[in-house]
């Protein structure tokens, strides 16, 4: 009987090849602040190795860095949708109803 030899490239790919579509799979119902956060760390993962050499703080520091960064920019751009739809909200009205809501923005600035 000849029982095959596995290097570790053959095991490295048939991992990835078990691993991958799994992880696909769990990541489908994430909202898209989640895919985000975790894109954001992973991508933190890699290039905080990268930067230390290969260094586990390195790689755990980065992946902390790419999570905070990815999770601010999905908060600031749900904000940001908010405000251009009550912006397009605002544009919507008449022009002779946005007056008096202009001159109470003027006041309350104090004067232009």
């Amino acid at each position: 009987m000849i029982i095959p030899s596995f290097t570790l490239g053959r095991w490295r790919n048939r991992v990835a090849a078990i691993v991958l579509p799994l992880t696909l799979i769990a990541c489908s119902g994430m909202s898209k602040q989640d895919r985000n956060t975790a894109t954001g760390a992973g991508v933190g993962a890699v290039g905080g190795t990268a930067l230390t050499g290969g260094s586990t703080m390195g790689t755990i520091g980065g992946a902390a860095i790419g999570r905070v960064t990815a999770t601010a920019r999905s908060i600031l751009d749900a904000r940001l949708k908010a405000l251009r739809s009550s912006l397009a909200r605002w544009a919507s009205l008449p022009p002779i109803l946005l007056i008096p809501a202009v001159s109470l923005a003027v006041v309350n600035l104090g004067g232009i």
